[in-house]
C-alpha cells in the first residue's frame, strides 16, 4: 500500500499500476488495535468484490513498523509505516526549532519497534555561529549513542551526497515536525519535484511512498503539528473549533477524532445528527465512524470509493456552527 488518506487506500500492483482500494469495516489485524488497519508499506492481497470495487483482504506479516499512540483513544495506536529499513528524522535548529524531547521520543519509538533510525539536521545554509555550535553538540550526543547524524541543506544541496549514498537500497520513512523541510529534502534526493512544497508548514497532508529511480524508496508523511503543546489534545481542541487553519491540518484525521469524541460524550446526538444506528457503531474506530457518516450522506467517488475528505469537511463545518 503506497498512499493513505483516511479510509482510501492506493495500492501499487506488481505490474507498477496503482488502484484505489477499500477495506471492509470488520477488517482487523490480530493482536494490534489501531486507528486504521492498513499502513503505508504493507504488502497486501487485493480482490475484486461483487460490487466491482477492489478490496484489501489480507496483509502479509510485517517485518517491522513504527507506531505512535493515538491521542483520541488510549487503547488504540496509529501505525505510521511498516516494513522499513530506516526511519530518518528530519530536524531543524531554527524556523522551526526541533526540541530534543521530540527527537528523543521518536528515537525511543523506533528503537522499541526495531526500526533503525538516523537524524538529518536540515537548513544548514541558514545557521549562524551559535547554530553550528549547537549542531556540533547534537551530532556528538546522538552519534555517541549510536545514531548516525547528517548535516544538510535541502535548499542548496549541501551535504546530500553522503546522505544519498547511505539511503541507497533502503526503504526509508522521512519524518519530522511540521516545517522542517522533509518534502524539500525528498525532492532534492530524488532530483525532481516529486512532492508538493510551499513556504509554510503542514503542506504534506497524506502519507505516501515517493517513487525514485535512484535505488532508494522514500516515504513522506505529514509533519507533526502543535510541537509546543504538552498535551496533544490541546492542539486538537483548538483545531476542532477552527482556531488553527485547516490548510495546515490533516482534516480527515481531525474529523475522525472528533467523531470518536462525539460518540463518547454525546452518542445519541451524534447518531441523530447523521441518522446513524447507535448499536452498529460500538466497535468502530474513528476512521470507520467518519466512513459511516460519508456513506449515510452518499459521499462516493468514482468506483464506489468513500469520499471521507468531503465527510470530514461537513463534520468539522457543522461542529463549528
Amino acid at each position: 500500500m503506497v498512499r493513505n488518506t483516511g479510509s482510501s487506500y492506493m495500492v501499487r500492483m506488481s505490474d507498477g499500476s496503482e488502484i484505489p482500494c477499500r477495506v471492509k469495516g470488520n477488517f482487523r489485524i490480530k493482536g494490534i488495535r489501531t486507528t486504521s488497519p492498513v499502513a503505508v508499506g504493507d504488502i497486501v492481497t487485493v480482490q475484486k468484490a461483487a460490487d466491482d470495487a477492489d478490496y484489501i483482504t489480507a496483509i502479509a506479516p510485517r517485518r517491522n513498523y513504527i507506531i505512535r499512540r493515538a491521542s483520541n483513544l488510549s487503547k488504540e495506536s496509529h501505525i505510521l509505516a511498516s516494513n522499513l529499513d530506516c526511519a530518518a528524522l528530519v530536524v531543524s535548529l531554527r524556523d522551526p526549532f526541533t526540541p530534543t524531547t521530540f527527537i528523543d521520543r521518536f528515537l525511543a519509538t523506533a528503537e522499541a519497534y526495531a526500526v533503525p533510525a538516523i537524524l538529518i539536521l536540515n537548513k544548514e545554509d541558514i545557521w549562524d555561529y551559535d547554530d553550528r555550535e549547537l549542531a556540533d553538540g547534537m551530532q556528538y550526543l546522538y552519534e555517541s549513542i549510536g545514531y548516525k547524524t547528517f548535516r544538510v541543506s535541502a535548499a542548496t544541496g549541501e551535504g546530500l551526497g553522503p546522505l544519498k549514498e547511505f539511503l541507497k537500497g533502503k526503504t526509508t520513512l522521512m519524518a519530522g515536525n511540521s516545517g522542517v523541510g522533509k518534502s524539500s529534502l525528498i525532492n532534492r534526493l530524488c532530483g525532481g519535484k516529486k512532492v508538493k512544497v510551499e513556504d509554510r508548514p503542514g503542506v504534506t497532508l497524506t502519507k505516501q511512498w515517493v517513487p525514485t529511480s535512484l535505488g532508494l524508496d522514500l516515504m513522506d508523511m505529514p509533519g507533526v503539528l502543535w510541537p509546543k503543546f504538552d498535551d496533544p489534545r490541546t492542539g486538537e481542541n483548538l483545531a476542532m473549533t477552527g482556531a488553527i487553519k485547516d490548510d495546515i491540518l490533516d482534516t480527515e484525521q481531525l474529523a475522525a477524532t472528533l467523531c470518536a469524541r462525539l460518540m463518547t460524550v454525546a452518542p445519541d446526538k451524534f447518531c441523530a445528527r447523521y441518522k446513524l444506528e447507535r448499536d452498529t457503531l460500538s466497535d468502530k474506530n474513528p476512521h470507520e465512524l467518519l466512513e459511516a457518516v460519508a456513506k449515510k450522506r452518499g459521499f462516493l467517488l468514482s468506483g464506489g470509493v468513500i469520499d471521507t475528505e468531503r465527510a470530514a469537511a461537513i463534520v468539522l463545518d457543522e461542529f463549528r456552527g
